[in-house]
């Protein structure tokens, strides 16, 4: 990606911290300090740049895994951070207004929907890991894939963590907690 659509990508998240998918083109111009011709320039619309943020985010995940996954963190650590891994830029965001993605702009939550589903090599070879050093028992890799993409997409579509006030980096470190320790008490 050249410069000018990196810089449009990142103001863009920026104004979507405060104004949610409801941001405009003048808002993203304004804070990037350039005119909202130049951003049309790059994007043809609202929905092209939303794409454009939801690749660059998708790339910058998978750049956080790479990290997590040649750390020298134990195995199982590497197992948690890979699964809930979020680049550091959108840590603070608030997942818990993509309810709206699905119903405004719907292409663009198919390819968030993708991007979920997609690059799950690194983890399986983790997990994989695990398993042959006894870090995790022998687990089928397609179903915890199943049950990790539905819930992230499930929390990403649904507005129930709106609702119940939990937010999108909480409610992914608790599934993972809940699929790596269980639900027994610990003796």
């Amino acid at each position: 990606m050249d410069d000018l659509k990196i810089k449009i990508i990142i103001h863009a998240i920026n104004v979507f911290r405060k104004k949610g998918f409801k941001f405009t083109m003048s808002e993203v111009a304004a804070d990037a300090g350039i005119s909202k011709k130049t951003i049309y320039k790059v994007f043809e619309s609202k929905e092209d740049l939303l794409l454009a943020i939801a690749d660059y985010g998708n790339e910058k995940i998978q750049e956080r895994k790479k990290e997590i996954i040649s750390s020298n963190l134990e195995t199982s650590q590497k197992i948690r951070e890979v699964i809930i891994a979020l680049p550091k830029d959108f840590i603070d965001l608030d997942f818990r207004k993509f309810d709206e993605l699905a119903k405004t702009y719907p292409k663009v939550y198919e390819r968030v929907a993708k991007h979920i589903e997609d690059d799950w090599e690194p983890i399986f070879e983790l997990l994989e890991q695990g398993m042959r050093e006894g870090k995790i028992r022998r687990i089928n890799l397609q179903i915890l894939r199943e049950i990790i993409s539905a819930a992230v997409k499930y929390y990403l579509a649904s507005g129930e963590l709106t609702r119940h006030g939990i937010n999108y980096a909480d409610a992914l470190e608790e599934t993972v907690s809940i699929i790596m320790d269980g639900i027994l008490a610990k003796e």
